[in-house]
């Protein structure tokens, strides 16, 4: 990624295309939405998290009708026994929090513990430990666990990668977070990525199951650097930098017409804009 890196021109910017980009910005720090203002002082203009101004701002993320409506259920969702499971899409604990750390909730709010501990036990149970093999997709199916077919385990690893980044990020990752990362260390197919398919054939990652393993490994590494996270890394951003963020390596053309639309939330999926600030955060 080093090198890929090494080969971007900054082409100089126009005067006019200066004054078009100040005038969206401070079109979007009027914005009435907290959560749209932290964002563009945060990731466009580059201001400290730790800085007054921004807790402030913060803390009024944390009492906007948006995050109250996040938050309204967290006693009910995802408790053991409840209909609606930690994963149930797209209201569980686990897409509300993957939800707060992306609209710039306040870190280490103590109160979302039960919630984090819910989500630690879903993505940790026994099962995502149990690995077998399976030479067909009736068999891969057949079994509770991890299948591995023809070397490579089947597995959505984007579950336990964004459980890895907003925990990290919303800083409520404890020492059980090593085993996400060590899940996701074990599953990494060798062209760098996951994918969850269970047709035997099938030997490429999936941006879609590719993209929140890569952000969750990188958000750990940022706490916890190492050489062996650091090529876990590199090697998952190739899958994208190969293709250039959305086309094919045979021939150029657009992987998907869904990577060129964008979307928000984009939850799992993927689209260029989610590829491009990814690799701005890595």
């Amino acid at each position: 990624m080093a090198a890929a890196r090494t080969r971007r021109r900054k082409e100089p910017r126009s005067p006019a295309g200066t004054s078009d980009a100040r005038s969206v910005i401070e079109r979007l720090l009027r914005s009435p939405e907290p959560s749209i203002r932290w964002k563009t002082r945060v990731h466009v203009l580059g201001e400290d998290r730790d800085s007054k101004a921004i807790r402030e701002l913060e803390e009024k993320i944390r009492t906007s009708p948006r995050v109250r409506a996040l938050l309204s259920r967290r006693n009910e969702l995802g408790r053991p026994g409840t209909a609606r499971k930690v994963y149930y899409k797209w209201q569980g604990v686990h897409w509300v929090l993957s939800s707060l750390a992306d609209l710039g909730y306040p870190r280490g709010d103590k109160a979302l513990h039960p919630i984090r501990d819910r989500i630690f036990e879903c993505w940790l149970k026994r099962n995502y430990f149990r690995e077998f093999v399976a030479r067909t997709e009736a068999e891969a199916y057949r079994h509770e666990g991890v299948p591995v077919m023809r070397g490579r385990a089947r597995r959505c690893a984007s579950q336990q990668g964004n459980a890895l980044r907003f925990l990290t990020d919303l800083e409520l990752a404890d020492g059980r977070a090593d085993s996400l990362v060590e899940r996701l260390l074990r599953w990494q197919w060798p062209d760098g990525g996951w994918n969850c398919d269970r047709h035997p054939e099938a030997d490429t990652s999936s941006f879609m199951e590719t993209l929140l393993p890569m952000l969750g490994l990188a958000a750990h590494a940022r706490d916890h650097p190492s050489a062996g996270l650091s090529g876990a890394i590199d090697r998952a951003s190739e899958v994208f930098l190969r293709r250039r963020l959305f086309r094919r390596v045979t021939n150029g053309a657009i992987i998907h017409a869904d990577f060129v639309t964008l979307h928000y939330p984009r939850y799992w999926h993927y689209d260029i804009l989610g590829g491009l600030t990814a690799m701005a955060r890595l």
